[in-house]
C-alpha cells in the first residue's frame, strides 16, 4: 500500500454541490467555465443559478433521492451544471462516456439501475 508522505485529507460532510458550489455566488462575475471550443463563458453566479434551475426541473420531472441518472456527454459547460443539479435533486450520477458504444451504455446503465439518461443532442442516437 502507498501511504503519502502528506496528512490525511479530512473529508468534506457536505453534498458535492455544496463542497463546491457552496460560495459561489462570492465570485459573482469571474469566470468559473469556459468551453475551449467555442469560447462560451459562465460566471460563478450563472453556474449557482442554472445548476439550481435545472435541479429544480428535475425534481419536477421526478428525479428523486436515491435515484441514478447517467450523465452522456462529451466535456461541456453543461457538464458540470448537469452534475451538479441532479445531485441538488438528490440523485446519484453515473458518467457515461459519450464514445461508449450501445452494449457499453447498456451494461452501464443495467449495472447502476440507472432511471435517468441526460445527454446532448449530438449523442440522442
Amino acid at each position: 500500500m502507498f501511504r503519502s508522505e502528506y496528512a490525511d485529507v479530512p473529508p468534506v460532510d457536505l453534498p458535492i454541490h455544496d463542497a463546491v458550489l457552496g460560495g459561489a455566488a462570492a465570485f459573482g462575475d469571474t469566470p468559473a467555465l469556459i468551453d475551449g471550443t467555442d469560447g462560451t463563458t459562465l460566471s460563478y453566479e450563472q453556474v449557482d443559478r442554472f445548476h439550481r434551475r435545472v435541479a429544480a426541473a428535475l425534481a419536477e420531472a421526478g428525479v428523486r433521492k436515491g435515484d441514478v441518472l447517467a450523465l452522456h456527454s462529451p466535456n461541456t459547460v453543461a457538464f458540470p451544471l448537469a452534475f451538479y443539479a441532479a445531485t441538488r435533486a438528490g440523485a446519484s450520477v453515473t458518467t457515461v462516456h459519450p464514445l461508449a458504444t450501445a452494449e457499453e451504455f447498456a451494461k452501464q446503465l443495467k449495472d447502476c439501475a440507472a432511471r435517468w439518461i441526460v445527454t446532448v443532442s449530438p449523442l440522442l442516437d
